[in-house]
This record gives structure tokens, C-alpha cells and sequence, in this order.
């Protein structure tokens, strides 16, 4: 979807969302045309751009038509579409520009990383909530567990101790990998870009609750996961793993382009 097209759904959308355009069917493009703002002076949004953008609120459960009177027939707001409307944040009820937000904080993740956030979107979508908790706890792990083998990378096997076992694949807790690094990672903050060691337990306590929500999903507990705790969960991941995949590759880089060669000499010597 280009960003004109994504710009043109969050104009219906705030536009629905408005009290005195609640209920009326936007009939034709030519009132976009008139108020949302064109990235080009004097560009149009083509009928069929039109019907798209709508085709695509629609696809996504944000909007509903709605036949009754005094209308023949109008666009309404879904709970959904209503959260999207007001959110001027990244929300999972808007699948496009929560993927956007994921890319733009953590653009080096895996494949399957970001496998395991579309997955979540689609579950999440569905009223899966269990399932999309899941899903969110496999994206957070998987990407800390490409962030632990890049640091082994950097310390060397010697001086990363039980680490190391993430590098080599064998088979040990998840927990054991998680403690571990952010323990490593907090041993050798000094030489590490400021950037991305502040608030490292904060951090540290992000995943925590991905992970915690994760294992209560994943096994037969019985406990429930409700749509706002997806949501809060949801609101998390991106801004972690933009963390973590920063770690990731502050640990890979060259050690010219990571700026703190001289740190990293003292800390390793």
C-alpha cells in the first residue's frame, strides 16, 4: 500500500469518527479530494484508489455499511475502527501501520520475526487472543535469541559463559538465554552505544512480560487472554524489539563503526 493510499484511510477514518459526518456515506472521492492532504500540490485521488482504501478498512474490520435508514445505506465506525480512528498511535486493529511501525523501529529482524508479528496481527484480528499472545512471545524470543548469537559474536565464546550455548544451538530453557543476556548485556554496558543500554531493566522487564504472558498462552493453564490485554501486549513489541534488534546489531558491526572500540579493548582485555 503506498503512503497516499494509507493517508487517504486515515482521512476516512477521522472523518467518520467525526460527529457531524457520523453516519453519512461518503459518496464519491471528490470530498477527499477537497480536505485530505495530497503529498503533491494538485494531485486526485483516482476512483479506483477510492473504493481501495475503503475495500481495505473494510477488509480489516474498522469499517461496516450499515443498511438502514435515514440513508439507504452508510459507513459506520466498528469498535475497532473506532480505537484506529483516535489512536494516533500504532494499534493491531490497523495491520499496515502497525507492520510500518515494527520496520521503522527494528528494520533488521529476521524473517521469522517478523513472520511471527504477522501471524499475532491475523490471530488478533480473528479474536484469537491466546493464540496472537503466542505469537507475540515467539517474535520477542526470537529476535533476543539472533541478538544473544551476535553477542557471543562480539564477546567470544570464552567470556560469554552460558551464552555461548545460544550460538551453538543446543538445546537449553529459553529463560536460561534470556537471563543470561541481559545480565551480559549489563556487565559490558560501557562499551555498548549509551543509546541502547538506557533502561536496560526496563527493557529487560518488557520481555519478561512477553515472555510470562507467552507460557501461560502455550500451556494448558486455562487462563484467559482478553482483547485489552492483547492490546497493551501488542503495544510493547515494537518498541522491544526495536531494543533488542538494536543490540543485535550494535553487536555484529565492525568494531570501527561501533564507537566504542577503546570501551570494548578494556572490557574484553
Amino acid at each position: 500500500m503506498t503512503t497516499a493510499q494509507r493517508q487517504l484511510q486515515d482521512e476516512i477514518l477521522r472523518n467518520l469518527a467525526e460527529e457531524s459526518t457520523k453516519g453519512r456515506f461518503p459518496e464519491s472521492r471528490d470530498f477527499y479530494n477537497e480536505h485530505l492532504r495530497l503529498p503533491a500540490k494538485g494531485d486526485t485521488i483516482p476512483e479506483t484508489a477510492y473504493w481501495q482504501a475503503l475495500g481495505g478498512l473494510v477488509g480489516y474490520g474498522l469499517v461496516a455499511f450499515k443498511f438502514d435508514s435515514p440513508a439507504p445505506v452508510s459507513l459506520v465506525l466498528t469498535e475497532a475502527g473506532r480505537a484506529a480512528a483516535t489512536d494516533t498511535d500504532f494499534t493491531p486493529d490497523y495491520p499496515e501501520r502497525y507492520e510500518d511501525e515494527v520496520t521503522s523501529r527494528a528494520p533488521g529482524i529476521s524473517d521469522a520475526v517478523r513472520g511471527y508479528v504477522k501471524e499475532a496481527l491475523r490471530c488478533f484480528d480473528a479474536r484469537c487472543y491466546l493464540a496472537a499472545t503466542v505469537m507475540l512471545g515467539l517474535a520477542s524470543e526470537a529476535a533476543l535469541l539472533d541478538a544473544a548469537r551476535a553477542l557471543v559474536g562480539w564477546l567470544g565464546d570464552a567470556r560469554s559463559g552460558r551464552l555461548a550455548a545460544a550460538r551453538s544451538g543446543k538445546g537449553i530453557p529459553f529463560s536460561q538465554t534470556f537471563d543470561e543476556f541481559w545480565t551480559r548485556v549489563q556487565s559490558v554496558k560501557e562499551g555498548v552505544d549509551p543509546t541502547l543500554t538506557d533502561d536496560i531493566d526496563g527493557y529487560r522487564a518488557i520481555g519478561a512480560t512477553l515472555k510470562g504472558y507467552r507460557n501461560d498462552a502455550g500451556h494448558p493453564t486455562g487462563i484467559p487472554v482478553a482483547r485489552e490485554t492483547s492490546f497493551i501486549l501488542f503495544g510493547m513489541v515494537p518498541r522491544y524489539l526495536g531494543r533488542v534488534d538494536g543490540l543485535r546489531a550494535f553487536f555484529t558491526a565492525p568494531p570501527a563503526a561501533q564507537g566504542g572500540s577503546q570501551e570494548r579493548s578494556v572490557l574484553l582485555a
